[in-house]
């Protein structure tokens, strides 16, 4: 790693008491001071990258705890409905959206609130209908185990009466007899996605196989545009929750580039249906994945979903 003068700065410490600062030094990979611009002068080399931060604040950088690297990145093409939380702003967004994806199969919003449509509600597809009612349209929600959609998504995917999704996942079925519009968890909302739009990368899993050079290289290009958008919000360390072979063998690729702008932990990803056999896998990824930069040696359980749902 080069090492870094950080200068013209106004350095937040974020410890009780700390005194102002107005440069950070790192060498080796370490933060070697925290001072007075002419305490960092010290460290000026002909060698180093100094960076003058003009009078901007630096921070330490964010952890986020709980990350899904590959989907959050796909998420990024989606339409946003984080700070959503009234039917006429969620109305003119969408409208919006549809106008301006006029050959989209699905028109997909992601980080969707529980509250869309106003505090103390929860979306049915009746709403939905009343901004969009003859294109499909998929609302998930910002926790990914839950999402909502209109009747004429639940009618191409042929489950307006409901399905047997398996143990753990619902497609709720109202007091009338047909779906409400929310699916509850993983396998309800691939059900009806998966035939409202042909499969793309997504449908490969956390485990694929048979990936092509070409499919490689383009999940890569991916995973690049995640850890843009992630480093753009000052996220250095990453736990990365998809935690399997195929994306740390992706992601120590990206390390060997130089390319890996974020610390990342992968917990191995213990599904519920999995053998205990499988715990082996987690202890021989640990021991393949163990650097500064990507490491495992963890175990992500879960049994069930979130309150919300």
């Amino acid at each position: 790693m080069t090492d870094v003068l950080i200068t013209n700065a106004d350095v937040r410490t974020m410890s009780v008491g700390g005194r102002p600062a107005e440069a950070v030094a790192v060498r080796d990979n370490r933060i070697v001071l925290v001072g007075s611009a002419a305490d960092g002068e010290q460290y000026r080399t002909g060698t180093n990258r100094v960076i003058d931060a003009g009078g901007a604040t630096v921070l330490p950088g964010f952890v986020e705890a709980h990350a899904h690297l590959f989907g959050g990145s796909k998420s990024l093409s989606e339409l946003d409905f984080q700070d959503i939380e009234s039917f006429d702003v969620a109305a003119d967004k969408l409208k919006a959206h549809a106008a301006s994806r006029p050959d989209a199969d699905v028109l997909v919003a992601r980080s969707v609130n529980y509250t869309v449509f106003g505090e103390g509600t929860r979306p049915t597809r009746h709403d939905i209908d009343r901004i969009i009612a003859d294109r499909p349209v998929f609302l998930r929600s910002g926790d990914y185990h839950n999402a909502w959609v209109n009747t004429v998504a639940l009618e191409k995917a042929a489950v307006l009466t409901g399905h047997d999704v398996g143990a753990g996942s619902e497609i709720v079925i109202g007091e009338d007899g047909l779906a409400t519009g929310e699916l509850r968890e993983g396998e309800a909302m691939w059900h009806v996605l998966s035939r409202l739009t042909p499969p793309g990368r997504e449908a490969l899993g956390l485990r694929p196989t048979d990936v092509s050079r070409a499919d490689r290289e383009s999940d890569k290009a991916l995973l690049r545009e995640g850890l843009a958008h992630c480093a753009a919000l000052g996220i250095t360390t990453i736990h990365n929750m998809d935690g399997n072979f195929y994306q740390c063998e992706l992601l120590s690729e990206l390390e060997a580039a130089g390319e890996l702008t974020c610390r990342m932990e992968i917990p191995y990803l213990f599904e519920p249906t999995d053998p205990v056999e499988h715990m082996e896998e987690a202890s021989r990824m640990a021991r393949e994945y163990a650097s500064p930069m990507l490491w495992s040696g963890r175990v992500k359980m879960f049994m069930d979903g979130v309150l919300d749902a």
